[in-house]
């Protein structure tokens, strides 16, 4: 089931979520190393404003539902 873009399975756990988010987080990276060569490429300015804003966010969305110090 996928509530508020969290996956949950029937014990809510949370191995489907975090599976979906490393599958996503492999692709953009994959994606910025294809991007950023080093002679020609993105800037390192851009690969850190992906990294920040499109990266981080991916992996954390959700985190604090996870953890069990709430």
């Amino acid at each position: 089931m996928k509530y508020l873009g969290i996956i949950l399975d029937h014990m809510f756990r949370f191995h489907d979520h975090i599976t979906c988010a490393a599958e996503k987080s492999a692709k953009l990276i994959h994606s910025l190393s294809k991007a950023a060569k080093l002679i020609w490429g993105i800037k390192h300015e851009a690969i850190a404003t992906i990294y920040r804003d499109a990266f981080l966010p991916l992996l954390t969305y959700g985190a604090p539902v996870g953890s069990n110090e709430l």
